[in-house]
């Protein structure tokens, strides 16, 4: 995957796929699959919109929901295929650049349709349940160095960054044997908010949050996200834990 601290390395990913995502997206399959039934230019008929409530209006049901799937399914894979190559910030331009594609086509000069469908695909993927952080967690709980995040009865976990505690004398040190693997882990919050400059105005002293203190130097967060396969995330895991010994 891509390394998320570099945008200089970074930045041809995030270009290649938004512009495969804009191209997959801009394929306008209601005005084709219309065109090859015989109906002639599905911009002339009804609302003059390319998606599949237009399609309906020809009074052809089948290749309407034909159009469906197709938008659909151009979302839905542009966020797929990015994510599976290069991780879930590629997903996120891929998506982004399929409903746009859809919306704004080069090939119909940017007069596209609502991407409703388009839109709906991507939503699928993207929102789909985060499995792998789990797995993760078992992992490296088992060593009894790693405290993964705790977890509530029922739980429909949502991780913005998925962040493990380690003992705070080998934090350091572990981060940069997982780089050294090409495993892009990061200490996001190095500095506790009251220790920021901005902070400064509300008086509060060094130890006055001792719990925020302590964590900043302990939290490491590891690559682990929903397009990681099982033995990804053992090797993240195999990674950390090789790092501290263990």
């Amino acid at each position: 995957m891509p390394d998320p601290i570099s945008w200089t390395f970074s930045w041809p990913y995030f270009a290649i796929a938004f512009a495969a995502g804009y191209l997959l997206g801009s394929i306008p399959f209601g005005l084709l699959l219309t065109r090859l039934a015989g109906l002639g230019d599905l911009r002339k008929i009804g609302s003059g919109n390319i998606g599949a409530t237009n399609v309906l209006r020809t009074g052809r049901k089948g290749l309407a929901a034909a159009t469906l799937l197709l938008d659909g399914g151009k979302g839905a894979a542009a966020a797929a295929i990015a994510g599976s190559l290069y991780g879930p910030d590629m997903a996120v331009t891929a998506a982004a650049a399929a409903v746009i594609g859809h919306m704004f086509p080069l090939w119909l000069k940017f007069r596209g349709g609502k991407a409703v469908a388009t839109a709906l695909g991507v939503r699928l993927v993207l929102a789909w349940p985060v499995g792998l952080a789990a797995r993760a967690g078992e992992r490296l709980a088992a060593s009894g160095l790693v405290r993964p995040l705790a977890r509530q009865e029922d739980p429909r976990d949502v991780y913005h960054q998925y962040s493990v505690r380690l003992p705070a004398d080998r934090r350091d040190a572990a981060l940069e044997h997982l780089r050294s693997q090409s495993i892009f882990a990061a200490v996001h919050y190095p500095i506790p908010v009251h220790h920021q400059p901005v902070a400064a105005a509300w008086g509060y002293g060094p130890e006055a949050f001792p719990n925020a203190l302590r964590l900043s130097t302990e939290i490491l967060c590891l690559p682990i996200h929903p397009f990681l396969s099982d033995e990804q995330v053992d090797r993240v895991a195999e990674a950390l834990l090789g790092a501290l010994g263990a």
